[in-house]
């Protein structure tokens, strides 16, 4: 071997090696859609503020479905004898367990998308309509929180938002 290329092969051993840098690019403008949706609270109740409708992305939909199954397995361990004697017991604590998963996960999403936060909420108007602009392409989770006559009511359903066709949905699935 030369001591040229020995010289080489010492500079390789003895160099740290260098972390490659990407730079990233800012994706070309993603196609985006609309979701218009309607929710029948219902004419003869009292709702003494707008609905709130919350947009949740694949992954706030998940973290909501894993902080509901939490709930409801603590309420469910805590007050097994009750719901063993009344059956109406099992939709109040399932009921809390929704209202607790559905605060905490718009609690996290306020902490975590700060200002941006405000582009996946709305407000159901008077004859129950809301929309979203600008929705990137995927599935979501439409979680609509109406204080109803004392009580908090919560709808949920789930859209997929396929095309830059306006993407219809009718929530009539109260879960609480």
């Amino acid at each position: 071997m030369s001591i040229g290329l020995l010289l080489f092969v010492a500079i390789l051993l003895w160099t740290p090696p260098v972390e490659a840098t990407v730079q990233q690019q800012s994706p070309p403008d993603s196609p985006s859609g609309t979701i218009v949706g309607h929710v029948e609270i219902g004419k003869e109740r009292e709702v003494s503020a707008p609905a709130k409708v919350i947009l949740m992305s694949t992954n706030w939909a998940q973290l909501w479905n894993r902080s509901v199954q939490r709930s409801l397995d603590v309420y469910f361990s805590r007050y097994r004898d009750a719901i063993a004697r009344n059956r109406d017991a099992y939709n109040e604590i399932a009921g809390w367990a929704y209202r607790d998963a559905t605060g905490s996960v718009i609690s996290e999403m306020q902490g975590s998308l700060g200002e941006e936060f405000l582009n996946w909420v709305s407000e159901v108007s008077a004859d129950g309509v809301f929309e979203f602009t600008g929705v990137p392409l995927g599935d979501y989770r439409v979680v609509v929180v109406a204080d109803v006559e004392g009580r908090t009511l919560i709808w949920a359903d789930a859209v997929r938002v396929g095309s830059l066709i306006p993407q219809l949905i009718e929530i009539q699935n109260i879960i609480q």
